[in-house]
């Protein structure tokens, strides 16, 4: 895990020209450091304890660890990549949607601003993961690895293991 992010570094996408830079991955990575320390410091603040493991964390481990999965299998795809990493970045957003809104509730207007900014740079990732991801699945389409060409080969894959050719097996004479 780093600096409370376990996805920011697990991949560094090799196509420049249809995902993230390592710069653009730093960026990223930085802003959910701040994110967190930002969640940290403010439940400090409010008297809790930020390592609490609470049922709501619980299910939020079980739901980035598949997640997490598909990021660290080697078999996954660019593109399968790039999906997880949309996934996370909504859920941020919404994430910091729903802490706005309860900050803003619960009279914590001082905190509501400061949630309100890290929502703005989870749009911020949000879009630029979109335009990575579309880029990629375009480019996947014209190269045939998705799309009814691709679905119809790991059709005929399947079918092939569920049911193998017969073999001639001729007796010995």
């Amino acid at each position: 895990v780093v600096d409370g992010d376990p996805l920011a570094d697990v991949r560094v996408l090799q196509d420049k020209a249809l995902g993230p830079t390592p710069q653009e991955l730093r960026t990223i990575r930085e802003a959910e450091h701040r994110h967190f320390e930002l969640l940290r410091s403010t439940l400090e603040s409010m008297g809790a304890d930020p390592t609490v493991q609470t049922p709501a964390a619980d299910a939020v481990s079980v739901e980035s660890a598949g997640l997490l999965q598909i990021l660290t299998d080697p078999r996954s795809s660019r593109s399968a990549c790039l999906h997880a990493i949309l996934v996370a970045e909504l859920a941020d957003n919404d994430g910091w949607k729903v802490l706005t809104d309860m900050a803003r509730g619960l009279g914590y207007d001082d905190v509501v601003a400061r949630f309100e900014q890290a929502g703005r740079e989870e749009e911020t990732h949000l879009a630029k993961v979109r335009a990575w991801y579309s880029a990629q699945m375009n480019a996947d389409l014209r190269e045939g690895r998705v799309g009814v060409d691709a679905w119809q080969q790991g059709r005929r894959r399947a079918k092939l293991r569920r049911n193998p050719p017969e073999l001639a097996w001729r007796p010995f004479c």
